[in-house]
């Protein structure tokens, strides 16, 4: 077995209930969240996309994901 370092990239939506006096209000506080917060607080759906590799890392080099494919 060997280690495989992969950045990825998904598109994730959410919905998230904000308790404010107004929508401004609501919305500052939901730019004022950061990822983690806001993944935890929220109902999550993704799409039938697969995920996007852009770089994989290995003993052998770094390679995009079809030179991987392609050696893998």
């Amino acid at each position: 077995m060997e280690n495989y370092k992969i950045v990825w990239k998904r598109e994730i939506f959410g919905e998230i209930e904000i308790f404010a006096n107004s929508a401004n209000e609501a919305k500052q506080n939901l730019n004022c969240m950061d990822n983690k917060q806001l993944i935890s607080s929220s109902k999550l759906w993704t799409h039938d996309h697969k995920t996007e590799i852009k770089n994989i890392d290995t003993r052998y080099g770094s390679f995009d994901e079809k030179t991987w494919l392609e050696i893998g």
